[in-house]
C-alpha cells in the first residue's frame, strides 16, 4: 500500500439528463417547459467550461429521450 501522497483530491461532477422525466410527477410541460427548453443552451456551455478547465464529467440519459415514438 503506497502511504505517499500527491495532494491531490477528485471532484466528481455527475449530471442526470432526463429533461421532463424527471419532474412529470410533480410538475407540468407548461409550468417548467422553459427550463426544459434551456437545456439545449446549458448542456453545450457546460461542455464548453468542462474543456477549457480539463473537468471530467459523466451524463446520465434516460433512454427513452432516444426514441422516436
Amino acid at each position: 500500500m503506497n502511504t505517499q501522497s500527491d495532494n491531490t483530491g477528485t471532484f466528481v461532477i455527475s449530471l442526470d439528463y432526463e429533461l421532463l422525466w424527471g419532474v412529470w410527477d410533480v410538475t407540468s410541460i407548461d409550468k417548467y417547459g422553459e427550463h426544459i427548453l434551456g437545456v439545449k443552451k446549458v448542456i453545450p456551455a457546460l461542455l464548453n467550461l468542462f474543456d477549457a478547465y480539463h473537468i471530467r464529467s459523466t451524463f446520465a440519459t434516460v433512454g427513452i429521450l432516444f426514441c422516436k415514438k
